[in-house]
């Protein structure tokens, strides 16, 4: 009900005059100039200022600045008598009610009416209240944001009206986000509910960012003194590898009726040179178990093979290989990717197209229990941000995009879809790497060696820095260096001796090599979404890490 206060018309001195407290705390004073241009064309309405017996305006503040601005030394007001504080309040929002008003104003009246309902009343009590136990007249029967926004003529329903109490409380207590979200709804360009999301999914942030911050701080440094070794020796029986102790394997084994390495005999041809593929998945099969022995109840395996032809006829030897790993041995597929290569070297065929691509089969000992990290890196420097992408349309004009929220960090996910594919690595050969072997080795030529690249996202998805990584079958060490790189420790078999001498030349300086300022920079390239070849540290000026 609507109170009769005792009130007096009188003119007083303008310069006695002081905005209310409360007045100030809610409402802006803006266009004063416009509004005593108008004064002066049009004259003034008496009743348009209020004021208390303490001289604070109630209403007119605007009015009263405006004359102020006229020059005016007088003016007449209606002196409000033995009022107390709350009707002081209630007269300074009435006399606000048909202003329009901005964001602020509207949140701040609204928060002063919730302090005056119980907690408990309606469905919603998660925003600061000093409510009190007794319900006003004006919100008898109704849900507590819905009384208000009534109250305060909000042009929104209750439960846009917690929302934007939502944002308002959001951008006070996390002011660290600078999202500006209330600065956004006020110019219209962010909706109310928009906000809300939005602020759901920088919370999201936050627990994903708490989550990956042990990834980030994890030092590469250890109380093992060696971060690789190589054994001269064949990995069909890993007897210096206790059960259980890699984390992630990556190898390219020996492909079928492909290359000859120089290790048989007549009586036991060399693995790939059987005389039958399936005397080639039998002689595999014992390498695989090995693994399977090695490997982490949480570990990866990931087998490169490429396809190989009899008569001009698929052996599916890609396919039979991986079913026995997984019928033979026990190993679960859980993913199959594929190596596109963009420089393959061209074949000699004319009844079937130029295969173009091999297999990185990933397989587990357990399908539920493998570690895998959708991997992020959190940049300092960069913040969350709400921003919008604008889109051509048919009609030649622009579509505004709904405002959504950048992330802090970067997906390696990012990565992939520059890829195209998520489950398609597209790379060249190992061309620039062999030059650098070469350099190390001018004698030596190896003539299956594999870039760097992909071993990079095995690595990165299913190990943390610091854990084992093998090579059963190492080669030059390429698996071994992209390891070190990524600030992993690394583990080789390899039986021939040129090879042996060569990945010790090339690991020689590894361990000096890796830093925190290389794992800065390998950072740096993921978020860039410009992953080629992880070996270019190889290529910095040592130097300057002395320095």
């Amino acid at each position: 009900m609507k109170k009769n206060y005792k009130k007096i018309q009188m003119l007083v001195q303008i310069s006695n005059l002081m905005r209310h407290p409360f007045h100030k705390e809610i409402y802006e004073l803006n266009e004063i100039e416009n509004l005593a241009e108008n004064i002066k064309r049009n004259g003034l309405i008496l009743s348009e200022v209020g004021i208390d017996e303490q001289n604070y305006i109630l209403s007119g503040a605007r009015v009263v600045e405006a004359c102020k601005l006229l020059g005016w030394t007088e003016i007449e007001a209606k002196v409000f008598k033995e009022i107390t504080e709350e009707d002081a309040k209630e007269i300074i929002i009435s006399a606000n009610l048909q202003r329009v008003k901005n964001i602020y104003e509207t949140a701040k009246e609204a928060e002063y009416y919730l302090s005056k309902l119980p907690i408990q009343q309606g469905k919603r009590n998660d925003i600061k209240s000093e409510g009190t136990d007794i319900t006003p007249e004006w919100a008898q029967g109704m849900e507590r944001y819905d009384a208000v926004a009534d109250k305060i003529g909000a042009d929104m329903s209750g439960s846009t009206l917690r929302k934007l109490l939502e944002v308002k409380e959001f951008e006070e207590t996390q002011s660290e986000a600078k999202l500006g979200l209330l600065k956004k709804i006020n110019s219209r360009d962010l909706s109310i509910d928009r906000a809300a999301k939005i602020i759901n999914s920088y919370k999201e942030q936050q627990v994903e960012v708490s989550q990956i911050q042990h990834i980030k701080s994890v030092s590469i440094e250890s109380d093992v003194e060696r971060k690789w070794v190589l054994y001269h020796s064949s990995s069909l029986s890993m007897k210096e590898l206790n059960d259980g102790i890699i984390q992630t394997c990556i190898t390219s084994g020996p492909y079928f009726s492909l290359r000859k390495y120089g290790k048989g005999t007549q009586l036991t041809p060399e693995v790939g040179l059987e005389t039958s593929y399936n005397d080639y998945i039998n002689n595999m099969i014992p390498f695989f178990r090995e693994i399977y022995r090695v490997l982490s109840i949480r570990g990866s395996f990931f087998l490169n093979i490429g396809e190989t032809y009899s008569r001009n006829a698929n052996n599916n030897i890609m396919l039979r290989l991986v079913l026995a790993a997984c019928d033979e041995v026990g190993f679960h597929l859980v993913n199959s990717i594929v190596w596109h290569k963009t420089n393959v070297l061209p074949q000699a065929i004319n009844k079937r197209l130029q295969p173009s691509y091999e297999m990185i089969y990933h397989l587990v000992k357990d399908a539920e229990q493998y570690d895998y990290y959708p991997l992020r890196y959190i940049d300092d420097t960069k913040k969350s941000k709400v921003y919008s992408i604008d889109r051509p349309n048919k009609r030649g004009g622009i579509d505004i995009g709904a405002p959504v929220l950048s992330k802090p960090y970067k997906k390696f996910k990012d990565f992939i879809d520059v890829q195209h594919f998520e489950d398609v690595i597209t790379s060249s050969s190992a061309a620039s790497e062999s030059a650098e072997l070469h350099k190390l080795e001018p004698n030596i030529n190896h003539c299956a060696i594999f870039p760097s690249t992909i071993c990079v996202l095995p690595i990165l998805t299913t190990s943390l820095p610091g854990q084992l990584i093998l090579d059963t079958f190492s080669g030059s060490g390429t698996c071994i260096d992209t390891a070190l790189m990524l600030g992993r420790k690394g583990i080789g078999y390899e039986i021939e001796e040129r090879f042996v001498q060569l990945t010790h030349k090339r690991l020689a300086d590894a361990e000096r090599r890796v830093s925190q300022t290389d794992m800065s920079t390998l950072q740096q390239m993921v978020e860039s979404t410009n992953i080629n070849n992880i070996t270019h540290f190889a290529n910095q000026d040592v130097q300057g890490n002395a320095a």
